[in-house]
């Protein structure tokens, strides 16, 4: 694993620059989404916000692997509300998260097996571009 290279998450975020409370607004209705479908993001880096100066990098798998390591990003995982749905987009052939990769995490701890999502409609993220 040490000389594979970690999906960052500007390798899969870079083109879906977008403000989160655009999507907020939105109202869209939710649907229902299989978990198995979604989990690959736990392999993307992300970086998490911590109480120390610099910030924590690390995938949602590390953070689940290790909570003592990654002791403020478990804490965000597991202190989220997953009453409110993620924010999804189909791009090609996958669901691409752009808000709720905590709620995900979390959804799993708990074994669910789906999700509620937002769909976000391709072009409209590609128009809100921060």
């Amino acid at each position: 694993m040490e000389n594979e290279r970690k999906i960052n998450w500007q390798d899969v975020y870079g083109p879906y620059t977008f403000r989160t409370e655009d999507l907020w607004g939105l109202g869209l209705p939710a649907e229902t989404l299989p978990i198995a479908d979604l989990v690959w993001h736990f392999d993307i880096s992300f970086e998490w916000k911590t109480a120390s100066a610099q910030n924590d990098m690390a995938s949602v798998n590390e953070v689940l692997s290790s909570p003592a390591q990654h002791p403020d990003a478990y804490r965000q995982i597991m202190s989220v509300d997953i009453a409110y749905p993620l924010d999804v987009v189909r791009d090609s052939d996958r669901w691409i998260i752009l808000d709720g990769i905590r709620r995900l995490a979390q959804s799993s701890i708990r074994g669910l097996t789906s999700v509620e999502a937002h769909v976000v409609d391709l072009e409209y993220v590609r128009k809100v571009r921060k």
